[in-house]
């Protein structure tokens, strides 16, 4: 009777570490496939030049549009100004997607700006260097699930603040206030 006690005891235990060490799992799961890093802040102003329509200010959040978090000291952030016409920009990059158990294991979306440009076909280059060593290793690696442009567009909106943050899914624009 004592045995059967006590290995429904261990099992009891087993069962309830294995419940926590799974709820812990997926808890760090979610944080990562959620996780939006901010990639810059762009603002909008109307043009004073009758050749384009507005001013665009971005502010990568890092140094050459380096993802990861606010430039550390002593660096300073690359600020672009752009003309554009029409009446909205699109800004385009490229992100690889982990597999799924390096996303369990945290690592964060890789991504690289590429270019901020208007309806009318006005583009800028925001990175001038060669790509980022992981985007020429995709074929080599196995761990990477997958790797895609992404591109999201707003309107022209002058005076308000824009932030572009990377996902693990692409890139998403949101007002700052």
């Amino acid at each position: 009777m004592k045995t059967i006690k006590r290995t429904i005891i261990i099992l009891l235990a087993v069962l309830i570490a294995g419940y926590l060490v799974n709820l812990v799992l997926q808890k760090r799961y979610y944080q990562t496939i959620s996780q939006e890093t901010l990639i810059g802040i762009i603002r909008c102003a109307k043009s004073t030049d009758k050749n384009y329509d507005y001013y665009l200010f971005y502010l990568p959040a890092r140094p050459n549009g380096r993802s990861g978090g606010p430039a550390t000291k002593g660096e300073q952030p690359s600020f672009r100004f752009v003309k554009l016409k029409g009446d909205e920009w699109f800004f385009e990059g490229e992100i690889i997607k982990w597999k799924g158990l390096l996303n369990l294991l945290g690592f964060k979306t890789v991504q690289r700006p590429v270019r901020i440009y208007d309806s009318a076909g006005t583009s800028y280059l925001l990175e001038a260097g060669p790509q980022k060593i992981v985007f020429g290793i995709e074929k080599i690696l196995p761990v990477i699930d997958t790797s895609f442009t992404s591109i999201v567009k707003q309107r022209f909106m002058p005076k308000i603040k824009i932030g572009i943050y990377a996902t693990n899914s692409g890139y998403l624009v949101r007002r700052v206030r």
